[in-house]
């Protein structure tokens, strides 16, 4: 969300009038002025809140961007009749969790390829993310809870979890490969608000796939014992 707003301030500054001679800008660029203006406050605000409580603030925003994305899944869903909150909440829950481990990995992985600098180190950690630690953080994490508080049985989730997994880690790649040359080229302590932008995407992907899962007929669930899956 801070990548985002500093991106619409930079837009907005540089369509503003730069003069003092402006007092009689159009109305149009002074509410753009204004629309600057409440960014850079809000960005600076973020900034301050990373500085004084950096694990609770990139935690919370994983929420809150979790619960962004399950309501776009919902809104997208035509066999819903209404927005169910107590879904949400849940989404919001488990955004508060998977905050608290993806801002232990970014930090794990930015140690682990400290030897590496410039492009190369983007690189690694990047494999790292695909190939190591995501298959692991899906299928120990999030796609069981995000079942589960679907509904689905417990003893249903291994099978969901082997049906789901191949094609999850898939739709990540496809995503993540390019939003991940953004993310792991600003600071470690940007890392997670970077990643957030692209979250939201990601969390309506995620959600459906999960969704879709409330039937254990529409997940193809086969009773021997598999790996589980998530971001």
């Amino acid at each position: 969300m801070f990548a985002l707003a500093l991106l619409l301030t930079r837009a907005a500054a540089l369509l503003a009038p730069r003069s003092q001679g402006a007092k009689y800008a159009p109305i149009g660029n002074r509410a753009l002025q204004r629309e600057a203006s409440a960014l850079t406050a809000g960005a600076d605000a973020y900034t301050a809140l990373l500085d004084a409580y950096p694990l609770a603030t990139k935690v919370c925003t994983n929420a809150a961007v979790a619960l962004a994305g399950d309501y776009v899944s919902q809104c997208r869903d035509e066999s819903l009749d209404a927005y169910s909150p107590l879904r949400g909440a849940r989404y919001a829950a488990k955004g508060v969790v998977g905050g608290f481990l993806w801002v232990h990995y970014f930090d794990a992985v930015d140690a682990w390829t400290a030897g590496v600098s410039g492009f190369p180190r983007v690189l690694d950690q990047m494999f790292v993310e695909q190939f190591l630690w995501c298959p692991i953080y899906f299928a120990f994490y999030d796609l069981p809870t995000a079942s589960l508080f679907n509904g689905v049985a417990p003893e249903n989730i291994p099978g969901i979890v082997r049906a789901k997994l191949l094609g999850m880690l898939a739709s990540n790649a496809k995503l993540w490969t390019p939003a991940n040359f953004i993310v792991y080229s600003v600071p470690l302590e940007y890392r997670l608000a970077a990643s957030n932008v692209f979250d939201l995407a990601w969390n309506t992907i995620s959600s459906e796939i999960a969704a879709s899962c409330e039937d254990e007929e529409a997940c193809d669930v086969v009773d021997a014992p598999a790996v589980a899956r998530s971001r």
